[in-house]
């Protein structure tokens, strides 16, 4: 357990400037596209937590297309009927601001206007112009059919260990307590710097949680598992976790309860040491 409470300082400096400050690099479309979005969309292959964005560009204009990615949230608060639309439509989950620059939203843009209408692809192959980006995309594959979890003892417990830090993901990246809380009996001390995980798979399908975990879109998130990628296997563990923690909800102890708990145990603790004294000093006049 002692691995998820290691803190290193100039990880936590990064993940918090790249989660405030936009991209200064500009990126290749098909890049940012897989990098961003992918993990709630795709191109031609169905519905994953937001729309199929094939043929997107001939639905909606782009200088529409430009404000809605820069900041979806802004375009359904200013009541645009189009934003409210999708909004309502998939179930009122607000898409997070990707955190890019404008001529990267263009490049991003320009790549989705190479998917012309569900599964017709045109020349994606050639959009990668910078070197060793084909190598980028690669790893980052959304999941487009259902998945198959596996709810066993095993599977579960493995995925308990990962999200708490007891057992280290393969590439060696933080564990899911370090930001985020579950209410589960096993989970004492979860993180607040990120959403609180309970009854998560209410909210996202396997499917829509396996892509998540792949390929993050917060920006946080993002940069803490850049270069440690969660495998297929842990994050199958993991989903695994969640859906069963999202089963047994009403039977775990809430986590103002754990506090408690834990209060309680410090307490009888300085009690005791406080007694000591007391019985020594009686035993010393006996």
């Amino acid at each position: 357990m002692r691995n998820c409470f290691q803190i290193n300082p100039l990880k936590i400096a990064v993940i918090f400037i790249t989660a405030f400050s936009t991209n200064a690099f500009p990126q290749n479309g098909e890049v940012l596209f897989k990098t961003k979005c992918a993990s709630c969309h795709t191109l031609g292959d169905g519905e994953l937590i937001g729309p199929d964005l094939s043929g997107v560009t001939q639905r909606h204009p782009e200088p529409w297309l430009m404000e809605f990615i820069r900041s979806s949230s802004t375009m359904i608060k200013k009541g645009d009927a189009a934003a409210v639309a999708i909004f309502e439509k998939y179930s009122k989950k607000e898409m997070p601001d990707p955190k890019i620059a404008d001529n990267e939203i263009t490049e991003v843009i320009t790549y989705m206007k190479k998917f012309s209408g569900a599964g017709d692809v045109v020349n994606v192959s050639n959009s990668t112009s910078q070197s060793g980006t084909s190598a980028i995309t690669e790893n980052m594959k959304p999941v487009t059919s259902e998945p198959t979890i596996t709810m066993n003892s095993q599977t579960i417990n493995t995925g308990l260990m990962y999200f708490t830090g007891e057992k280290r993901f393969t590439l060696k990246g933080p564990s899911c307590v370090t930001c985020h809380h579950v209410r589960h009996d096993s989970v004492i001390l979860g993180g607040a710097l990120a959403k609180n995980l309970d009854r998560i798979t209410e909210r996202y399908n396997e499917k829509a949680l396996l892509n998540l975990i792949a390929n993050p879109p917060f920006p946080a998130m993002s940069v803490a598992y850049q270069d440690k990628k969660i495998t297929e296997e842990e994050a199958v563990s993991l989903v695994a976790f969640l859906k069963k923690s999202t089963e047994n909800y009403a039977f775990q102890r809430p986590a103002d309860k754990q506090f408690r708990f834990l209060y309680t145990g410090l307490a009888g603790m300085l009690l005791f040491f406080l007694l000591i004294p007391l019985v020594w000093s009686n035993k010393k006049k006996s």
